[in-house]
């Protein structure tokens, strides 16, 4: 029996062959509605209006379909109502807000200001994978001023891993040292004995450690090492006293006295 004809394939399914030998995501998987960078920078353009001054940084957030976008408003105080020898400064007034793809359009949720921190700051935001789940965290550095050992520094953690913005980690980056020097010191994040994520302050040789703990779904801080002083060097065993012999007795030159010794006279 003859093999029966192949069915004509129609352009829809020549198409749809080639997107899947070209390894392309069937349509239905394509991420829908507009940009969460774009699409919150523009409502959030809408919202404010003119008290918004500039966007500064935008960081995508692709586990939640998000983005976590870093602006500036309009100083509420004009130049002339400054206190004299203040200047006007806006710039170190950073403030952060989430947007979100919804369907067709984009949702912004502002964060509130860190607790933390004495005033306004500079955040500078980075995406890394802190609490060890394979999803990017979004870490958030604050700054108030220059650095230095007694500026302020904090840093805040969000976790994007259940698709929202869950704030694990909020500190301020400060240790004091066994002299009592309180610094800034530097970060990082590695692994305690028991294999449990932590992050660590450094500074100067003193250490704060926080571990994740998952049933608190925190990094929580659990010890603070410090630089052991160093031991006194020991005395040097004291050296012997050495005693000058003693001088032998001169011997008499007049035999007589000899004699006289002798006798007991």
């Amino acid at each position: 029996m003859p093999p029966l004809p192949a069915a004509p394939r129609t352009p829809l399914a020549a198409l749809t062959l080639l997107l899947a030998a070209c390894g392309a995501t069937p349509d239905a998987e394509q991420p829908r509605g507009p940009d969460p960078c774009d699409g919150g920078k523009a409502h959030l353009t809408q919202r404010l209006g003119p008290e918004l001054s500039r966007f500064v940084s935008t960081t995508p957030l692709p586990a939640a379909r998000g983005c976590a976008l870093v602006y500036l408003k309009v100083a509420e105080e004009m130049p002339e109502e400054m206190p004299d020898g203040e200047d006007l400064d806006i710039t170190t007034d950073h403030e952060l807000a989430f947007a979100f793809t919804k369907g067709d359009g984009v949702t912004v949720d502002p964060v509130a200001r860190s607790a933390m921190a004495p005033g306004p700051v500079v955040l500078k935001l980075s995406s890394r994978d802190i609490t060890g789940d394979g999803v990017p965290d979004l870490v958030v550095e604050e700054q108030q001023g220059e650095y230095g050992m007694t500026k302020y520094r904090g840093l805040r953690i969000f976790d994007w891993s259940r698709g929202t913005g869950r704030e694990v980690f909020a500190e301020q980056l400060q240790v004091t040292t066994p002299e009592g020097l309180t610094i800034v010191p530097e970060w990082k994040v590695g692994a305690v004995g028991t294999g449990d994520r932590a992050i660590v302050f450094d500074g100067a040789g003193t250490q704060k450690l926080f571990v994740w703990k998952a049933a608190q779904n925190r990094f929580v801080h659990t010890e603070s090492r410090t630089p052991e002083a160093p031991k006194p060097a020991a005395d040097p065993p004291a050296a012997p006293i050495e005693t000058p012999a003693e001088a032998p007795a001169e011997k008499s030159e007049d035999p007589g006295s000899s004699v006289l010794e002798d006798l007991g006279l």
